[in-house]
């Protein structure tokens, strides 16, 4: 991903495609508040109304949008699918955060979207790869499809415990083996228990989890090709507070939130 000149975060994948996004950052605020969230989505030439948002749960749920819910947030869900069926009045899908991981999903070809909000559990309930698999229902093909995972907070600040680290490795150590997604070329992955996998990182006891990299690996798990995803392990919310909110870096004290946006 690369940032602008007016402070939002986009990707290269959509270049050349009538897609519209971004990512917000501190430069813009808080979005959370109506009027900062305003000049965000005026920088994208975007109007509020037609957003769509999901409340957010934490959970797996997603919902195929349909043109009645424009400026509506769909309430019991952490992901959105949407066909654009015309240019008029076109639907925009957002999604808010502050350190869980943001998928934002294009089928260019046959212009459909897909967001899904992805925290640990999110994460680990597979969300995104749900997510790939409904905008397949609305006739997308996972080989067109690009993925942008955004700003999150990285393996360097998410300490987790050991009965999560154990959620991780019972849901990703598989797809890991799989993809042959390991730290080190010279180790034999049936050999080892992957602790130290991509996904699970344990330093001096401690254990820290890549919510990025997991979504990732389901990605690439049902067909998404690793040229169409945008995976920068940089971005990191926790570390990069510069740019971004994080829960975590304010010790469970929510100083702001960022807005990602698409459409097509």
């Amino acid at each position: 991903m690369y940032k602008t000149t007016q402070g939002v975060y986009k990707s290269k994948l959509f270049d050349g495609f009538s897609v519209v996004h971004g990512f917000s950052t501190r430069q813009f605020g808080d979005m959370r508040d109506p009027v900062k969230r305003k000049i965000f989505l005026s920088a994208l030439r975007i109007d509020e109304a037609s957003l769509v948002q999901q409340e957010q749960i934490h959970k797996d749920a997603i919902h195929v949008v349909s043109p009645s819910d424009r400026g509506r947030t769909i309430i019991g869900v952490d992901g959105l699918v949407y066909k654009q069926l015309s240019d008029d009045n076109p639907i925009v899908l957002s999604m808010h955060t502050a350190d869980c991981v943001p998928l934002f999903a294009v089928d260019p070809v046959e212009r459909i979207i897909g967001v899904a909000h992805a925290g640990w559990k999110g994460t680990t309930l597979h969300i995104g790869k749900k997510c790939i698999k409904e905008m397949e229902k609305l006739g997308a093909a996972a080989s067109d499809i690009r993925v942008v995972i955004g700003p999150r907070i990285g393996a360097c600040c998410y300490q987790i415990t050991k009965d999560r680290a154990d959620v991780f490795r019972t849901e990703f150590t598989h797809h890991s083996r799989k993809w042959g997604i390991f730290n080190s070329g010279n180790e034999d992955p049936a050999s080892r228990d992957c602790v130290n996998s991509d996904v699970i990182k344990e330093r001096n006891g401690n254990f820290f989890a890549d919510i990025g990299k997991a979504n990732y690996i389901d990605l690439l798990s049902v067909g998404v090709k690793p040229e169409y995803i945008d995976y920068d392990s940089s971005l990191c919310t926790c570390c990069r507070t510069n740019d971004f909110y994080s829960f975590r870096k304010g010790k469970g004290v929510l100083e702001g939130e960022m807005l990602g946006i698409v459409s097509c």
